[in-house]
Parts: C-alpha cells; structure tokens; sequence
C-alpha cells in the first residue's frame, strides 16, 4: 500500500500562481502584501537588529573575560608568584555558549600578543554530551 505524504516543493524558484488553488492564491497574495509592508520589514529588521546585539554583546563578554584571565595569570602571575616561577601560557575552559563565537574571537586584535589555539572536544566524548567545555591554550608570543 503507497500512501501520498505531501508534495515536494521547490523554495528556490518563485511560486506559480496558475499551480494553486483559488483558496491558496488569495492566502499568497495576502501573505505577500503583508510581507511587503513598512509594518513587517522594519519589524524584521529590529528583529535581526536586535538579535546582532546579543551576539555582538556575547562576544565582548567573552573577550573582556579572557582578557582578565589573561592578565591576572600571565602578566601579574598570580598563581606563580609564591613558587618564584613565571607563567608563560594557560589553559582557559569555555563554556558552551561561548563556543559559536570563539573562532571570531581568537582573531580578534586584542590578542596579537599571544597565540590562542582552540581545543574541541573529541568528537566520540562529544557525541555523548553536546555541553563539553571547548578549551583556549593561550601562550605569550615569543616565550616558546
């Protein structure tokens, strides 16, 4: 027994008007009149505004904070000031929200002092658990 589930539609090309039934043509054209309006495009566009801003804000929380572990370790090294050692390089866990957003970050030219190096996960751990921590080896230039 074959049973029909629906049809397969292209979204690439333009809807043909002349394919669909009366009903659906007046529900297209009022979808695409209401689409068109000044109401629906500037609300899409403090909708994508908007969502630019939490990630622009991610990303300058991210920085900000590997900025701060960098400076309390390396520069004022803090956790080797007792042992009469300096701390060349780090290793900073991030947590997963982060991790859309750490390659732009390493990039970034807050950083050219250091060489930041993205850790992931391995991927069979990380088929188990998707909530990994990604890790940043972060080293002074020069101090190899």
């Amino acid at each position: 027994m074959r049973v029909l589930i629906g049809k397969e539609i292209n979204i690439d090309k333009p809807v043909n008007l002349i394919d669909l039934k009366p009903i659906d043509r007046v529900l297209y054209s009022a979808v695409y009149a209401f689409h068109q309006t000044k109401y629906y495009t500037r609300r899409i566009a403090q909708t994508a505004e908007k969502e630019e801003e939490r990630k622009r804000l991610i990303r300058e929380n991210l920085i900000d904070d590997l900025l701060a572990m960098i400076h309390q370790q390396i520069t004022l090294n803090n956790s080797l000031i007792g042992k009469q050692d300096t701390c060349n390089a780090i290793l900073i866990s991030i947590k997963p929200k982060y991790v859309p957003f750490i390659d732009e970050v390493i990039t970034a030219k807050d950083f050219t002092a250091y060489i930041l190096e993205h850790i992931k996960p391995d991927k069979s751990i990380d088929y188990h658990s998707h909530n990994l921590p990604h890790l940043i080896y972060i080293e002074r230039r020069g101090d190899s």
